[in-house]
């Protein structure tokens, strides 16, 4: 839910603006499943101010707390197994 994506992207990524990014990616999801990363880039940019565009990706923390995520969540599985 938007709890643990905003605490994925604060703890992983050290993102300021995650409880905006959280929100906006849950409200894309409810008008259609994000199938691309693409897209999820595209909801990102549209949820960041033009002031933070202009100084770095919007895309570059949320990735990088998503790969770390899932990785972790891989780990746990193989010891599981």
């Amino acid at each position: 839910g938007e709890g643990d994506l905003r605490r994925i992207f604060e703890r992983y990524g050290e993102e300021k603006l995650a409880a905006r990014y959280a929100r906006a990616i849950i409200a894309a999801r409810q008008q259609a499943p994000l199938e691309r990363s693409g897209q999820l880039v595209d909801v990102l940019q549209a949820a960041t101010p033009a002031a933070v565009l202009r100084e770095r990706h919007p895309a570059k923390r949320v990735f990088q707390a998503l790969r770390i995520e899932v990785n972790a969540e891989l780990a746990v599985l193989e010891r599981a197994i």
